[in-house]
């Protein structure tokens, strides 16, 4: 019996992911950009983000919320930016045009936070991902503020499995919705 509530469950999210990457595949590049800047702004005046000398992000694919102002806004502020290793569960250190060489580091021990990219996101601080387990690993391993960045339009009802990671916030284009992080009072930095 639970391995079939887990099957459909599966079956559910895999069904839900193609349907939101498609939406996401629509969209107009120029739609996407916009809303990596505004992303961009919220993000400049969210205190964790502000106080973070670490971040923690990913390089956009396929019409996720690019992240290249983000990156662009760490480096002038002097924070060090980290994105994905591919095929590893570490991060490596993404130099600014001021700073060479790169580095591998877990993120299991430093503080700041993680920008996570999202094919859906739930009200419960839920998120869908690529599907391959690659943040939630990282994620359930990690102390730092965990925040999500998508669209509006990727709001869904999620389903959860055991081993998925919450989310402690969602940025999208529009607003920045809290699930019980730091602005709550619950200190996570």
């Amino acid at each position: 019996r639970a391995g079939l509530v887990l099957a459909r469950m599966q079956a559910t999210k895999q069904a839900l992911r193609r349907v939101m990457q498609l939406r996401r595949a629509g969209l107009d590049p120029a739609v996407a950009t916009n809303a990596g800047v505004r992303v961009a702004q919220q993000l400049r005046t969210f205190a964790p983000y502000a106080r973070a000398e670490v971040v923690f992000t990913y390089q956009a694919m396929g019409n996720e919320v690019p992240t290249e102002e983000i990156i662009r806004d760490c480096h002038a502020a002097g924070k060090c930016v980290f994105v994905p290793s591919p095929g590893e569960r570490s991060f490596v250190r993404l130099p600014s045009p001021q700073v060479s060489g790169r580095g591998t580091v877990d993120p299991v021990g430093l503080r700041g936070v993680v920008l996570v990219p999202l094919v859906a996101w739930g009200e419960g601080g839920e998120r869908l991902g690529r599907g391959q387990g690659w943040y939630d690993r990282i994620l359930s391993r990690c102390h730092q503020v965990k925040v999500g960045l998508g669209y509006e339009f990727q709001r869904a009802r999620v389903p959860i499995e055991p081993w998925d990671v919450r989310l402690d916030y969602v940025v999208t284009e529009s607003r920045l919705i809290e699930f019980g992080g730091v602005l709550s009072g619950r200190r996570l930095i």
